[in-house]
């Protein structure tokens, strides 16, 4: 199968770059799009969200995801040791950097690739002209359980709202919503008493790789067949984004770290 990996930086793409190459998925254009500048980033949260919750989350993310990381690093090695992960450097992987996904240079290199499937991990919203520059179909991983956990730290927000049945990954199609597209497979774990706000993405992201691997195994895509293109007949869950650091405290009063 040729693949294309569209992709944000970062460790979870560098875990998921490896583990197609240990699957012997060789066959792989690499497009890795630049970080949103901070400024452009803010920019669209205030306008979207409002200073007070803006700055809620800037104190959270500057603080509490660097205290919890001194705490969880064997955690984190027993969930990559667990589920033979790696995430040193890709080698011998052919890395594209675009500025954003939504490039035209983007669209250039799919059209020239050709690939099967495109497979995206991390990257901002993909826009319609690049969505539908070739006939392939585009695959998100998702942490989080879709479609009532849209946006970011979807496991996080599940037990937060006491809803642990709903902590998991979503693999499914991308359309032009933010995580709305079709469901190919819902993946259900429960995290352990070692497990915090930083270390749930990790584990989501590893319990989803052996429903991902059944994926990219049918060379013929029969699996979309299986899937209801219609919107589901259920109520689509509000998008989520980083906690405020009050959220934050308040779900830590109940034991959610």
């Amino acid at each position: 199968m040729r693949l294309t990996v569209l992709a944000g930086s970062g460790r979870s793409t560098d875990i998921l770059l490896n583990w197609l190459h240990d699957q012997g998925f060789d066959d792989i254009q690499v497009i890795i799009e630049n970080e949103i500048p901070r400024r452009a980033k803010l920019r669209t949260r205030f306008r979207r969200l409002g200073f007070w919750t803006v700055f809620g989350q800037l104190v959270f993310q500057v603080t509490v995801p660097s205290v919890l990381k001194l705490f969880s690093t064997k955690r984190i090695y027993d969930i990559m040791d667990m589920h033979s992960l790696r995430d040193d450097v890709p080698a011998g992987t052919n890395v594209i950097r675009v500025d954003s996904v939504n490039d035209e240079q983007t669209t250039e290199l799919l059209q020239r690739w050709q690939p099967n499937l495109v497979l995206v991990n991390g990257t901002r919203i993909i826009r319609r002209n690049v969505l539908g520059s070739i006939e392939s179909p585009f695959v998100n991983i998702h942490a989080g359980i879709t479609p009532l956990y849209r946006g970011v730290h979807g496991g996080y927000w599940a037990l937060w709202n006491k809803d642990t049945s709903h902590f998991g990954s979503t693999i499914h199609l991308i359309d032009e919503g933010v995580d709305t597209g079709g469901i190919i497979a819902h993946i259900h774990e429960i995290p352990s008493l070692k497990d915090n706000f930083v270390t749930y993405p990790l584990l989501q992201q590893a319990v989803s790789l052996s429903a991902l691997r059944e994926v990219l195994s049918d060379e013929n895509l029969s699996w979309l067949d299986r899937i209801n293109f219609e919107k589901e007949k259920i109520e689509i869950g509000r998008q989520w984004y980083h906690p405020t650091i009050w959220q934050y405290f308040a779900g830590a009063v109940r034991g959610i770290k």
